[in-house]
């Protein structure tokens, strides 16, 4: 299985994705300083002629009064959470910025169920995070901390059960974790669970109470629903993944009830190729792990997982690559190899099938017969036994052969239900060559011609009549 690790933009096409399935856990970036912030996310009011502009990942924001004007630029920007229970943190640097007025700032941070009209009512504005070069507190002047505004910090507010918590460089993990003190608090009613504004920028026209700043991003997370799963991995099937997870670290503020894993396609933007559940009844723990089936075969999918409690889904958390369904390595049964012949040319072909080629083997058991060997195809799909066997003989070897899938070294593309690697066991038989009798020839009477015919009958004739002289003849009575 080839990794493939995502780009940029196709890393973004998800998380884009994920953010529109619903509201997350975190912390979710709702605005990463590259650009002004976008309209259709965020809404803006403005008075005069604010600057906003963008260089190098930040992007920054000046408002000024022009000399002899009774009023100033004001320039405030508005997040809708649709909740009130969550975190909100801005990292900026100021580069410039007036005292704020009493109620009113040129620098702020506001967390709550809302901020209305142009410069919020009363309630919300005593409860505004001033930021001013050393200091920051609520803007009604009821309490304050050291701060120096030159340098970036991340300026977080923890907004739930009616209470307002102001913390500085601090982790959302520590921040929910309760391991970290936060620097100012204060009570701040809610008028509804499914209300909640983030806003930050100048809020106040008044003269000569400007600011100018860089923003590096704005972060939030819903404290109701459960941060992302502790990691996930998977293992490749036929067909299939099925994805592991851990507990995620937050629960939410219910118990968790169940998991959603969906297998995404590395297209930009990704498409969702199909998906898994569990769930349970709490206390009862939902499984974590589940198969997602119907996959295609040799095709990469990102796995996300999200957990969900009575609030909602949380937080989604991606495999950093891809993983790709395979099926299982296959090979042929012992029978497909022939018998061979002492002295006779042998070639006999393995072709697994499955797993993901080029394919290696080697024979962990046993041996080939005399004469033969064994060599894997230029193009790694086949596996062929040649040679001439130099004897007669039945040999048995085993092969273990495998396929190019990674191995589970790397969770997040592990190889699982999928067989890498078969083993199996072959023999061949080499027989003796075939013994040919020739029965022998019998020797031919030599025959003799008519002239040695006619002489041996001259002959013949000769020596009877020799042997008629020499016989004598009986006397006569």
């Amino acid at each position: 299985m080839n990794k493939i690790f995502l780009n940029a933009p196709a890393r973004l096409a998800l998380l884009g994705l994920m953010a529109m399935s619903g509201a997350h856990a975190a912390p979710q970036l709702i605005y990463d300083g590259s650009s002004p912030p976008a309209p259709a996310v965020w809404s803006q009011w403005k008075a005069g002629s604010p600057t906003v502009t963008s260089a190098a990942g930040l992007t920054r924001f000046s408002t000024k009064t022009v000399m002899g004007d009774r009023t100033s630029d004001a320039n405030l920007y508005k997040y809708a959470t649709g909740t009130n229970s969550f975190i909100a943190s801005i990292k900026l640097k100021a580069l410039a910025i007036n005292r704020h007025n009493q109620l009113d700032a040129g620098l702020m941070l506001s967390v709550g169920d809302d901020f209305s009209g142009s410069f919020g009512n009363a309630t919300q504005r005593s409860a505004m995070l001033y930021i001013d070069p050393t200091a920051i507190g609520w803007a009604d002047d009821t309490a304050s901390a050291a701060n120096d505004a030159s340098g970036f910090h991340e300026y977080a507010i923890r907004y739930t059960n009616g209470l307002l918590d102001v913390f500085v460089d601090t982790s959302f993990e520590a921040i929910i974790a309760g391991t970290a003190q936060p620097l100012l608090s204060r009570a701040q009613p809610s008028s509804g669970s499914d209300r909640g504004a983030i806003v930050f920028g100048d809020q106040t026209n008044d003269a000569n109470v400007d600011s100018d700043y860089e923003v590096e991003f704005v972060k939030f997370q819903n404290l109701r629903l459960p941060t992302e799963p502790g990691y996930v991995f998977t293992e490749t099937g036929d067909g299939q993944l099925t994805a592991y997870w851990g507990t995620p670290a937050y629960a939410g503020e219910s118990a968790i009830s169940g998991y959603t894993a969906t297998a995404l396609t590395t297209d930009t933007p990704p498409k969702t190729a199909g998906s898994c559940s569990t769930s349970a009844t709490p206390p009862e723990l939902a499984a974590n792990f589940c198969t997602i089936d119907g996959l295609a075969n040799g095709t990469p999918y990102i796995v996300s997982v999200q957990a969900t409690n009575a609030a909602g889904g949380g937080a989604s958390a991606l495999t950093d690559r891809a993983a790709t369904p395979v099926a299982s390595v296959a090979v042929p049964e012992a029978s497909v190899l022939a018998n061979g012949v002492v002295g006779q040319s042998y070639n006999a072909v393995i072709t697994p099938t499955g797993g993901q080629a080029p394919y290696q083997f080697e024979i962990v058991d046993g041996s080939l017969p005399q004469g033969l060997a064994a060599q894997l195809s230029e193009d790694g799909l086949s596996i062929r036994i040649a040679g001439t066997p130099s004897r007669s003989e039945t040999t048995h070897f085993t092969l273990s052969i495998s396929d190019s899938t990674p191995g589970p070294v790397e969770l997040a593309s592990k190889a699982g239900p999928t067989l890498t690697t078969v083993v199996q066991t072959y023999s061949i038989t080499v027989a003796a060559p075939d013994v040919v009798v020739v029965p022998a020839k019998a020797t031919p009477v030599p025959s003799l011609g008519v002239w040695a015919v006619l002489l041996l009958n001259l002959l013949a004739g000769g020596l009877a009549a020799l042997g008629l002289r020499g016989r004598k003849m009986p006397a006569q009575a």
